[in-house]
């Protein structure tokens, strides 16, 4: 555990740091408000840890809404018509954009 946490620390500084550098900083999941519908772009784990959400239904290209957050801050999100479970250190493993808007 302390390991993990460990290491999500260390993604979150590599990730400030990549932004001071003038590269352009990737929109995570758990920056998206509430019931916002948004596009997974890209899962920055390893193989191991990605696989259990791949199974899960968590694919780049599907459309993901945080549909709210558990007692622990952690958010829910709705995922094909399931709801997941997710730890905020996850969560801010996966990029994402914004959804564009159905027209018809």
């Amino acid at each position: 555990m302390i390991a993990r946490v460990r290491a999500a620390r260390q993604r979150k500084k590599d990730r400030a740091a990549l932004a001071r550098a003038g590269s352009v900083a990737d929109l995570r999941l758990a920056e998206i408000p509430l019931r916002e519908m948004v596009e997974l772009v890209r899962i920055d784990l390893p193989t191991a840890e990605m696989e259990p959400l791949l199974e899960l239904g968590l694919m780049p290209g599907c459309q993901v809404c945080p549909v709210r957050r558990s007692l622990f801050g952690d958010p829910v999100l709705l995922v094909d018509g399931a709801l997941i479970a997710l730890r905020r250190e996850m969560a801010g493993c996966l990029c994402v954009r914004r959804a564009e808007p159905a027209t018809s």
